[in-house]
């Protein structure tokens, strides 16, 4: 029987704050040049699905990768074996199924007491590194930290979730991170978790983890004394929303950028029109992940003022650095120069910014570590951007990412050492500095990112 054809689609807008989830079928995309059929079409034989290689991951973003690297095409089929609708059915059948039906671990992460009190330790520490944990202490590291952030008072009450419900979740989101990814892992979703966790605590937002470290049953009440402008500002579920946003902030993130996502032309960058991509289907997937996995009730569009769903989104979509220069304007704007405090006429702007603020600094914290942790990510992400430099060069496309993907040992080392300066010069310092004007607690972290820069200064200067 000849295989119908599929139903077209339309590209799916950017995702709004205050929009309902819709996963309804969708209808016919806006052509580029390159898909509009030709004016006699060449007859497109019937595909064989029952042989063709399943390549489409989370996205739609999979290259079916031979052994050298090279691509075969999206989905796994060459270009003139498909129609161009295909791609946007294959990329929302894989987004829809994998977040209905991940492989799950529902049972309680199993640690010892001892193991239990050695994580606690490590998790309380600024050199806390994933790097050095056994893979499967990950989970255990991410329940820990929501264990401490539901022991502060009116937690479990303001958020309706316990650490049991939240068991599913947390495994679901871990199940759809691409552990092959040397960095954008569901390592550094717990790294960005743990950076997050530890400024709240700064601020006196939340406990220091030693608080759980002989139970989870105590609970903890925030100081009556005022604090910073973070404690002022944020309520208890703002810090809910910021970690779960912080957990699943790059989730099926394919190890590409937006960058070869609109240069490749891939499914993804017509479905969200180039317009932070990624960032749009990690909310789209986080999303539909809280529905099926017992959050749904936090994320209703109806809510009348500030609402969990909209301060999740647009704390996610800040993380898109290509919007870097326009948010520190507005942050400098409205909290450096304005007064940026909870007495402020528009305090629901106010409290998107901080989380914003702190979910950014969180995310490219990495210069603000310890220097061999640093150093430890910064390989990682070189190692990410050797995949990508490959698949550029192999597909003809411009490249992005450097340095090239075949180097010699002392021109990589030269190339990570001036890739961190730039870094930290254009993004990190910056960021970190402005924050810490507004909030004093953050200028320990200012001033590690300014000792980090001076010794990879020092180290380009003797290669």
């Amino acid at each position: 029987m000849p295989v119908p054809p599929p139903k077209r689609l339309r590209p799916v807008p950017p995702l709004a704050p205050d929009a309902r989830l819709d996963i309804a079928p969708i209808l016919t995309p806006p052509w580029s040049p390159a898909l509009a059929p030709a004016a006699t079409p060449t007859p497109v034989p019937a595909f064989d699905y029952s042989i063709r290689r399943r390549s489409v991951d989370t996205g739609g973003l999979a290259l079916a990768l031979r052994d050298d690297r090279s691509g075969k095409g999206w989905g796994g089929w060459e270009e003139r074996e498909t129609r161009g609708d295909m791609l946007y059915a294959e990329l929302l059948t894989s987004m829809y199924t994998q977040t209905l039906h991940p492989q799950l671990s529902l049972a309680t992460p199993a640690l010892s007491p001892q193991a239990r009190r050695n994580l606690i330790e490590i998790l309380d520490t600024w050199s806390f590194d994933p790097h050095a944990l056994p893979e499967e202490q990950d989970f255990a590291c991410v329940c820990l930290i929501f264990e401490a952030v539901l022991s502060v008072d009116g937690m479990v009450e303001a958020s309706g979730v316990t650490i049991e419900k939240l068991y599913p979740f947390l495994s679901a989101v871990r199940s759809i991170y691409h552990h092959q990814n040397k960095y954008h892992n569901f390592r550094h979703a717990l790294d960005v978790l743990q950076a997050i966790y530890t400024f709240l605590h700064a601020a006196g937002c939340v406990p220091p983890m030693s608080f759980i470290r002989y139970s989870s049953k105590r609970k903890w009440a925030r100081k009556a004394k005022p604090g910073g402008p973070i404690k002022r500002l944020l309520i208890n579920l703002d810090i809910f929303a910021l970690c779960v946003a912080a957990i699943g902030h790059d989730v099926g993130h394919p190890g590409l950028s937006n960058d070869f996502i609109k240069n490749a032309k891939t499914p993804l960058s017509f479905v969200y029109q180039d317009k932070s991509p990624l960032e749009h289907m990690h909310c789209t997937l986080l999303l539909q992940l809280m529905t099926n996995f017992g959050l749904g009730h936090l994320i209703s569009p109806l809510a009348p003022t500030l609402s969990f769903r909209q301060l999740l989104i647009q704390t996610v979509l800040a993380t898109d650095m290509s919007i870097h220069d326009e948010w520190m304007k507005k942050f400098e704007s409205v909290m450096v120069d304005g007064d940026g405090d909870a007495a402020s006429p528009d305090t629901d702007r106010a409290r998107v910014l901080v989380c914003q603020a702190l979910i950014k600094c969180a995310d490219i914290s990495n210069p603000a570590r310890p220097h061999h942790i640093s150093e430890s990510w910064s390989t990682a992400l070189l190692g990410e951007w050797n995949v990508q430099a490959s698949l550029e060069k192999s597909l003809a496309l411009p490249a992005t990412v450097f340095p090239p993907a075949v180097a010699p040992a002392e021109k990589m080392a030269m190339e990570q050492a001036k890739g961190q300066l730039f870094f930290i010069g254009r993004f990190a310092s910056p960021l970190f500095a402005g924050v810490a004007r507004w909030a004093g607690e953050m200028e320990g972290w200012r001033k590690m990112c300014e000792e980090n820069r001076a010794m990879w200064e020092e180290r380009r200067k003797g290669l």
